[in-house]
């Protein structure tokens, strides 16, 4: 049911992600570039654990949920 609720909220907000990883020792920055309809174009930086896989699908859901809270 969250999947299927994730995956039309993108689909509405027709999201559009780049992704760039910065390595550091113990940590990793992720810049995530998008645009979308409603908010036009937008940028964050995620700090994340070194060892944490981290995708597109990761980020789109985190990016949403901070819309919706």
């Amino acid at each position: 049911m969250l999947n299927w609720l994730l995956e039309n909220l993108l689909l509405q907000n027709r999201n559009t992600f780049k992704v760039e990883n910065i390595k550091h020792k113990k940590t990793k920055y992720v810049n995530v570039f998008g645009s979308s309809l409603s908010s036009g174009n937008w940028t964050t930086t995620m700090k994340f654990n070194r060892f944490q896989i981290i995708s597109k699908t990761i980020l789109k859901a985190l990016y949403i949920k901070s819309l919706l809270s």
